[in-house]
C-alpha cells in the first residue's frame, strides 16, 4: 500500500512538473515579441517629457539561442552573459535624460528574460557587481511594471530609485529584429559613411604624410622629432612605431642639448620591444636632470627607480628634489607651437579647404594649423606614467603615517597646481594633495 501511494506521489509530482513546464512554455510563446520600452522616473503615462530616462526597444523571445543564432551577432554583444545563462533577449537602450540609473549604461546586447507570474523578469544591463532589472506584467497592448538598479561595494547606487516601465509591443520576436544600433552608434554611422568627411580625411591624411616625410628626411634633429609627434597616418601601425622609435632614439643622440627631443625619445622607448633599437632611458633622463633641474617632471624617473629598487634614502632625496623645484613641465605648450609651426611649413592643398570648410565654416588657411595642432601630446604622457609610483609613494606613506614624506608629498601638489603646466598636472596636484589632507585629518 506504500509503494503503490509512493508511486501515486511521484507521478502526481511528475505531471505537475510538466504542467507547470507547459504553462511556463504557454507564457514565453505569448510574451514573446518586439516592444517600444520607456524606462519613467515617476510615470510614463502623464506624457512629461522630462520624466522619460531610458528609451528604446526590446525582443523577448520563446526560446534561447542556439550556436548558429548567436554566430550571426558581434561576440561583444553577449559581453555580460554568464557561461551557463539562456541568451533569450536582445535590446537597444538610448539614454534621453542623464540620471543615476544604470538603464543605458550599456547601449546594445542580449540579455535573458524568464516569465514570472503573469509577466517577465527581465535584465536591463549588468556587470559582475552591478545591473538593472525590470519586473514587468502583461497588460493590454504590452508589458508595464517597475524596475531598479542593484550593486554592491563601490558599485551600489548612490540612492534607491524604483522606476516606471511601459513596453508596448510592436512586432513578432524577429531575430533579424536584434540588428540593433544605438542613437549613438547611428551618427558614428553616418559620420564614418559621409562622402564630404571620408574626401576631407583622405586629404589630410595624404598632408600629413608628405609633410611627416618632408620632416623625417631633413637634416635637423628638430624635425624628426616633429615628424614624430605629428605622426604619419597609415594602416601598417607595426611599421610607423618602429619607425617613430627609431627617429625619436637618433634625434635624442643628434641633439642631446633638445630637452624636447629627450622626452620624446622617452616616451616612444617606453615600451621594451625587440626591435633592434638600442635606447638608454637613463641617459635620457640624466640630459633631462641636468638641462632643467628645476622641473619636477624631470626627476620622475629617478623616483621611479628608487622606489622599485627599495632604496628608501634615494626616494627621499629625489623627493627633496621634487620639492624645491620650481615648475611642473610637461612641455604641453611647447609641444602645441612647435606643431604649429610645423604644420605652417606646408599649407593643405585647396581642394582640402574647399571640402573642408563645408564641414566647419571656420577652417581657414590662417587658422588651419591650429586645427591640425590639436591632440594629446607626447610630453603629458610621459610625465604621466612617471606619476604612478608618486602616487603610491604618497599612498605608502599615508598609510605608515611617515609625515616628512606626506609634507614632501603636499609641496609637490602644490607645485602641480600653481605651476603646472597642463590641466592634468593641476588635476594630478589636487590628488596629492587631496591625500595629504586627508592625512592630517586621520592625524588629529
Amino acid at each position: 500500500m506504500r509503494f503503490r501511494y509512493a508511486t501515486f506521489c511521484m507521478l502526481a509530482a511528475a505531471f505537475a512538473l510538466r504542467s507547470l513546464s507547459a504553462q511556463a512554455q504557454l507564457d514565453a510563446t505569448s510574451l514573446a515579441g518586439t516592444y517600444d520600452i520607456s524606462i519613467c522616473r515617476q510615470s510614463c503615462s502623464t506624457g512629461d517629457k522630462d520624466d522619460v530616462l531610458v528609451k528604446g526597444k526590446i525582443v523577448l523571445f520563446s526560446k534561447g539561442l542556439d550556436k548558429s543564432e548567436r554566430a550571426r551577432f558581434d561576440e561583444r554583444r553577449f559581453s555580460y552573459i554568464a557561461p551557463q545563462e539562456t541568451v533569450n533577449a536582445c535590446f537597444v537602450l538610448d539614454t534621453a535624460r542623464k540620471s543615476g540609473i544604470y538603464a543605458g549604461i550599456q547601449k546594445v546586447g542580449f540579455t535573458s528574460w524568464s516569465p514570472a507570474g503573469d509577466g517577465v523578469q527581465l535584465s536591463l544591463a549588468r556587470t559582475p557587481d552591478a545591473g538593472y532589472v525590470a519586473t514587468l506584467g502583461k497588460v493590454a497592448g504590452g508589458l508595464r511594471g517597475t524596475g531598479s538598479s542593484w550593486g554592491v561595494g563601490v558599485a551600489a547606487p548612490k540612492e534607491h530609485t524604483q522606476e516606471e516601465i511601459i513596453a508596448s509591443r510592436s512586432g513578432d520576436a524577429d531575430l533579424a529584429k536584434c540588428v540593433f544600433e544605438s542613437a549613438e552608434e547611428a551618427k558614428t554611422r553616418e559620420y564614418r559613411t559621409d562622402p564630404i568627411r571620408i574626401r576631407r580625411n583622405e586629404l589630410a591624411d595624404d598632408y600629413r604624410r608628405r609633410l611627416t616625410e618632408s620632416l623625417s628626411t631633413s637634416a635637423v634633429p628638430r624635425d624628426w622629432i616633429m615628424s614624430v609627434l605629428i605622426g604619419a597616418p597609415g594602416k601598417d601601425y607595426s611599421a610607423r612605431f618602429i619607425n617613430s622609435r627609431a627617429l625619436a632614439v637618433r634625434a635624442a643622440a643628434a641633439a642631446p642639448n633638445d630637452a624636447l627631443a629627450q622626452w620624446v625619445a622617452l616616451y616612444e622607448t617606453a615600451s621594451p620591444i625587440d626591435d633592434g633599437i638600442v635606447a638608454d632611458r637613463d641617459v635620457y633622463w640624466l640630459r633631462l636632470q641636468h638641462l632643467e633641474p628645476e622641473n619636477a617632471a624631470v626627476w620622475m624617473g629617478a623616483l621611479d627607480s628608487a622606489a622599485k629598487l627599495g632604496e628608501e634614502f634615494a626616494v627621499d632625496a629625489t623627493l627633496a628634489r621634487m620639492t624645491s623645484a620650481k615648475r611642473y613641465d610637461g612641455r604641453h605648450p611647447d609641444i602645441v607651437k612647435a606643431k604649429v609651426d610645423a604644420y605652417r611649413r606646408m599649407t593643405p592643398p585647396n581642394e582640402y579647404f574647399v571640402v573642408a570648410s563645408k564641414l566647419d565654416s571656420g577652417i581657414t588657411k590662417q587658422n588651419d594649423p591650429y586645427h591640425f595642432a590639436e591632440g594629446y601630446d607626447t610630453g603629458i604622457r610621459v610625465t604621466q606614467s612617471g606619476a604612478n609610483e608618486l602616487y603610491s609613494v604618497c599612498r605608502t606613506a599615508s598609510a605608515n603615517k611617515n609625515s616628512v614624506r606626506m609634507e614632501a608629498c603636499a609641496k609637490i601638489g602644490r607645485l602641480m597646481i600653481e605651476r603646472g603646466s597642463d590641466t592634468w598636472a593641476n588635476s594630478a596636484g589636487e590628488q596629492l594633495f587631496a591625500r595629504y589632507r586627508a592625512f592630517q585629518r586621520r592625524r588629529y
